[in-house]
């Protein structure tokens, strides 16, 4: 299972991901900031490349997959990268919208979290309840 964290601002994704693994030892955070900069050590630029980003975010959960851990992956607000993501993964994903107060149109999401009225604990129950037991 794959959990998408979209939106909010990186500080917020970052806490949330990592308090879903603290709480879960089955799951493992992967930022995407973290493989751009890993691309870009290598002179690769993924920036203008959704689809690109999205095979290499599933490549790392399917190798995540295979130790039966989950995925918890974390993204800016990206529509591109999103669409290339469901295509890729299709139901092993599940999309979660970190939503503050000024958000913009909501995107289509399994779930949508108010980062500004909710707590992180509260955050993180709603988004354990999506990984199967």
């Amino acid at each position: 299972m794959i959990i998408v964290l979209a939106g909010s601002s990186a500080v917020a994704r970052v806490a949330i991901g990592e308090s879903v693994v603290k709480a879960d030892e089955r799951a493992r955070h992967l930022s995407l900031e973290k493989l751009m900069e890993a691309a870009a050590t290598q002179n690769i630029d993924l920036s203008d490349h959704p689809e690109l980003l999205a095979q290499l975010a599933c490549h790392c959960a399917a190798e995540l997959a295979t130790e039966n851990l989950h995925t918890v992956l974390s993204i800016p607000d990206h529509p591109e990268l999103l669409t290339a993501l469901r295509q890729e993964l299709g139901d092993t994903c599940r999309i979660v919208h970190l939503a503050g107060e000024q958000e913009g149109p909501p995107i289509r999401a399994d779930l949508t979290l108010n980062t500004s009225r909710n707590s992180i604990q509260d955050s993180v129950e709603q988004i354990r309840a999506l990984i199967p037991a």
